[in-house]
């Protein structure tokens, strides 16, 4: 199914590489894309339609700039998309929200967090994230790389919490990849 599903997007979208992570989300699979010939002017989400085994539309962010540091995506309790973009080393991580990815809507997103997180504490392009809308709090999974020695990692989970809540709780899976 994998190389079925490249396929389509090469004929489809040649020129449009696959970036960073894919998710599934009511029958349909999502992924972030770049459109080559407008740089980082042209990354969207894509979408696969496994009902129709068609490509469907291609849904913006919330907005484009020029160099995304990090960018990633996720689903919040099954029913909507959220993003989290950081356009450059030194800004905040912001977190998106849309519930209308749909063929037949524009897409509208809301800004539901702001996060200062130190160079440690990232949400990058390999990592995932959980939202909790309600309780203002993030938690992402993370592959930490130590410095000091070049081929050695750990899985770490950490969670963030907005407002009165706003410290950073780091959880070791006590996992070490070599």
């Amino acid at each position: 199914m994998i190389l079925i599903l490249k396929s389509l997007i090469h004929d489809n979208h040649p020129g449009v590489p696959h970036i960073g992570q894919s998710l599934s989300l009511k029958g349909n699979t999502y992924w972030f894309d770049i459109d080559e010939t407008k740089m980082h002017l042209g990354i969207f989400l894509n979408k696969f339609d496994f009902s129709t085994e068609k490509l469907g539309r291609r849904v913006l962010l919330p907005y484009q700039c020029r160099e995304y540091e990090n960018l990633s995506v996720s689903v919040v309790r099954e029913e909507k998309f959220s993003v989290s973009i950081q356009r450059g080393i030194t800004s905040k991580t912001e977190i998106w929200v849309t519930d209308q990815i749909d063929e037949t809507k524009v897409v509208s997103w809301s800004k539901v967090l702001v996060l200062d997180l130190s160079r440690d504490h990232q949400i990058t392009h390999f990592g995932s994230f959980l939202l909790d809308e309600e309780k203002k709090v993030v938690m992402c999974c993370e592959t930490w790389y130590d410095p000091e020695e070049e081929n050695k990692s750990k899985e770490m989970i950490y969670i963030v919490g907005v407002g009165e809540d706003s410290k950073v709780t780091e959880l070791d899976l006590g996992v070490d990849i070599i």
